[in-house]
């Protein structure tokens, strides 16, 4: 993506309602989702303000990834942020916890409060309504 912000949704038969799996803005990258060759998970995208998002087809990354190292680099660092995001899933919730996950989301993605309490929620996995009630005693959105 060149310019702007999206968000980046999935609904499926391994989502029990439409989640929230990313955001981008300027000058990120979504790679290409490769799970299962039977599984098929679409992804929905919605532009939050204006963007310039470019898209290359799978054949034509896999031929760009062989010719240009950067784009091995590229993958591990965005595999690298998935992974630590799954793993920070698993911790129990406290309203401290909370807190820590919501500012480390803003600190990533500034535009977020800016953003329905729910869609926090289900970017940073958590119920909209810890979501609100942590917003809300913060006073983040002053």
């Amino acid at each position: 993506m060149k310019s702007g912000r999206i968000k980046i949704s999935a609904n499926s038969k391994l989502f029990s309602s439409e989640q929230i799996i990313g955001f981008l803005s300027d000058d990120e990258t979504l790679l290409p989702y490769r799970g299962y060759p039977d599984v098929h998970v679409p992804f929905n995208i919605e532009v939050i303000n204006d963007a310039t998002l470019y898209t290359i087809d799978a054949k034509n990354w896999d031929i760009l990834a062989k010719k240009e190292p950067i784009i091995k680099d590229i993958l591990h660092q965005d595999l690298s942020r998935i992974i630590e995001r799954l793993l920070s899933n698993i911790a129990i919730v406290s309203v401290p916890y909370a807190l820590q996950r919501i500012r480390k989301a803003i600190k990533i993605y500034p535009f977020l409060l800016e953003l329905s309490d729910d869609d926090i929620a289900s970017f940073i996995r958590l119920d909209p309504k810890t979501v609100n009630r942590v917003l809300r005693k913060s006073r983040l959105r002053e």
